[in-house]
C-alpha cells in the first residue's frame, strides 16, 4: 500500500530533511540526506527549496522504499542518493541502509 503525505511541515536540518507519511493510521518518519538533494537534477542547493522542489518524487521513492523494506512503520525510510536512481531502490534498499 503507497504511503500518504501527512501535510506535516518538513523539518529542514544540517544533515538532510525529516518529514512524516502515512501508512493507514501509523506515522511513518523519513529522512532524506542533504548529498541526496543536493545531487538531485534541477534542485537548487538550498535544501528547503531543494525539497519543496522534487517533494513528490521523495514521497514516491520513500513509499517504494517502504514497500521493498517489509513496510514497517516503526523503522524510519532514509533516502541517500543512491535511492534516486529506480534500479538502485530494489537492489539497495533495506532498513538497516542508514
Amino acid at each position: 500500500m503507497p504511503l500518504e503525505p501527512t501535510g506535516f511541515a518538513p523539518a529542514i536540518e544540517s544533515d538532510g530533511v525529516r518529514f512524516a507519511m502515512k501508512d493507514g493510521e501509523n506515522i511513518v518518519l523519513v529522512f532524506v540526506r542533504a548529498e541526496a538533494l543536493q545531487n538531485y537534477p534541477g534542485a537548487s542547493n538550498d535544501q528547503a527549496s531543494a525539497f519543496a522542489h522534487c517533494r513528490r518524487e521523495l514521497e514516491a521513492i520513500a513509499s517504494d522504499i517502504f514497500d521493498i523494506t517489509g513496510g514497517n512503520a516503526s523503522i524510519p525510510v532514509v533516502i541517500d542518493s543512491r535511492m534516486l536512481n529506480p534500479t538502485a531502490r530494489s537492489e539497495k534498499a533495506s532498513p538497516r541502509h542508514r
